[in-house]
């Protein structure tokens, strides 16, 4: 690693005392920073992030993965979380586990498990039919196999509920009819058939129903490792 990815990168002490000082310099100083070419990617990202008009859909080269996204913002701060801070890291014995994605977004998180473990099997829910799009381009740009989607949101009960989004990683089910459109619902339980390795749950507070409902049928010993949002 080089002495520049050490000032630049922000995961090492020396990394975050560099961040703090660049902040103390004028806005001007602090953007030509950014965009030296010995800067790491995820410096140059933050840049392009902070700097972009919102909720505007573009691509960007990610890892080796081109990445089809609404809002640079929103993809810039997944890629944060999950390719930086890792937060859905696990481990498994297995070269193919089963991972189950609640709330895939554009799927950032599904490009890390693949890059983690190529051979896994991901089943993956995705209720903004927008979202679902731009998520389906991605597995397909990027050529990735074994990944089932479901465009439904997971909840305690089948059926259709009101749901509102935001074009990014937001959209949540409502109560009644104030949401600007209706959605499918299903049942995670209905989808653990066999062990699952690792379960990501980012569904803007209905997380509890879904594991009430997982529990009530007697499923939930049958997930190793989960993380909730």
């Amino acid at each position: 690693i080089s002495c520049w990815q050490l000032l630049g990168s922000g995961t090492s002490t020396l990394g975050r005392t560099m961040s703090n000082l660049l902040r103390l310099l004028p806005p001007d100083v602090r953007d030509l920073w950014g965009t030296l070419p010995f800067q790491p990617f995820a410096q140059r990202f933050a840049l392009q992030a902070r700097k972009a008009s919102r909720n505007v859909p573009g691509d960007i080269r990610i890892d080796g993965y081109i990445v089809h996204y609404t809002d640079v913002l929103s993809c810039y701060i997944e890629y944060k979380d999950i390719f930086i801070r890792k937060i859905y890291q696990f481990s498994s014995t297995k070269a193919n586990p089963l991972i189950i994605d609640g709330g895939g977004c554009i799927g950032m998180s599904l490009l890390y498990f693949k890059q983690v473990f190529p051979e896994a099997r991901i089943i993956c829910f995705e209720p903004d039919p927008d979202l679902m799009q731009v998520l389906s381009r991605n597995i397909t740009t990027n050529q990735l196999a074994d990944i089932t989607l479901i465009q439904a949101g997971l909840a305690g009960h089948t059926g259709t509920v009101a749901f509102h989004p935001d074009g990014v990683d937001g959209g949540r089910i409502v109560e009644g009819n104030s949401g600007c459109q209706r959605i499918a619902t299903v049942c995670l339980s209905d989808y653990i058939r066999e062990p699952v390795d690792f379960l990501k749950l980012n569904i803007e507070g209905s997380e509890l129903p879904v594991l009430l409902e997982v529990e009530t049928r007697g499923k939930l010993e049958h997930i190793t490792e989960l993380v909730l949002e």
